[in-house]
């Protein structure tokens, strides 16, 4: 656990997800949010146990770990974090934002725009939203009026504070690799070289490896 004092005023940058697996429109919002924002850094974490996806087959959390860390190793603005991983029982986001709140007091907590119609179902969604500056990536390009109430609606409901991230336009997604690979179709583009080479060196995909 982090000690309790803080050790950084700056802003820093959240940005968790199942990464199964990481691809390059996951890295593309993640500078884009440490560029626009002029975050110090943005923490990429690979959520350890989400209950939103109990259902789902995810890969070992070594593999997305690593696949995670060669995602972003050539990008200093980036650090990865295993704190979900290791951290025991489900992961949610109002109990990592706690933790991290001990140590940076400024947090641009990086979502899916998708996720602002949904974040009042999350697990203490008024922690969530007093903790951190919400950062919300339409990268599935909601209607920005949908977006715009919804956002005044958690603003006026929680006093959140949210703000909306200019995302590259790139339409990729995990599930649509995962079945590209299981279907033996390419998916150059679409994967830093390098994780790219990880997946097919250590079978991943073709028949899912969980713990």
């Amino acid at each position: 656990m982090f000690c309790q004092k803080r050790v950084s005023n700056k802003p820093i940058g959240l940005f968790g997800g199942t990464f199964n697996p990481i691809h390059l429109g996951h890295v593309a919002i993640a500078r884009q949010a440490w560029k626009e924002f002029e975050l110090e850094k943005v923490i990429v974490m690979p959520s350890g146990n989400p209950p939103h996806k109990r259902n789902m087959e995810i890969a070992a959390d070594e593999y997305r770990c690593e696949m995670v860390r060669l995602a972003i190793e050539d990008y200093p603005e980036l650090e990865f974090s295993d704190y979900e991983i290791v951290k025991e029982g489900y992961s949610f986001s109002s109990e990592t934002l706690t933790e991290f709140s001990q140590r940076y007091s400024d947090i641009y907590f990086i979502i899916g725009a998708d996720s602002l119609f949904q974040i009042e179902q999350w697990h203490c969604p008024k922690t969530v939203m007093k903790l951190a500056t919400i950062v919300a990536a339409n990268r599935d390009r909601h209607a920005a009026s949908e977006l715009t109430a919804q956002a005044a609606h958690l603003e006026e409901k929680y006093g959140a504070r949210i703000k909306f991230l200019h995302t590259p336009d790139i339409p990729i997604s995990s599930s649509e690799i995962r079945q590209r690979i299981k279907d033996g179709q390419s998916v150059k583009g679409m994967l830093n070289p390098k994780v790219e080479d990880y997946i097919y060196k250590n079978g991943l995909y073709y028949e899912i490896r969980t713990n």
